[in-house]
């Protein structure tokens, strides 16, 4: 008898969301570096991100403060930062 062990989606958001919100640094620093690229490459692309819970998702990475997930940060403010060149989202001054 076999036993599958995973289940395969065409849900993209999905499987980013999966390595963006992963418990292991590398693994969730290739999830948000994924991310950033394909803002950077396409607006529409972008507009797909940005109109998901990939949002939020690049906003609570884009805060955290662990040592270990620097990168991560870094790469979550660029994939915002393209966001915002795109006219897609506007930056909040901080009060």
């Amino acid at each position: 008898m076999l036993f599958f062990c995973c289940q395969c989606t065409t849900q993209w958001v999905d499987i980013l969301q999966g390595l963006a919100a992963n418990d292991f640094p590398d693994i969730q620093y290739r999830g948000v570096f994924i991310l950033a690229s394909m803002m950077a490459a396409d607006k529409e692309v972008a507009y797909r991100i940005v109109n998901s819970n990939l949002m939020e998702l690049l906003m609570a990475v884009s805060k955290l403060e662990e040592p270990d997930r620097t990168a991560s940060t870094k790469m979550a403010e660029q994939a915002l930062k393209q966001a915002e060149e795109w006219n897609l989202i506007r930056s909040v001054a901080p009060m």
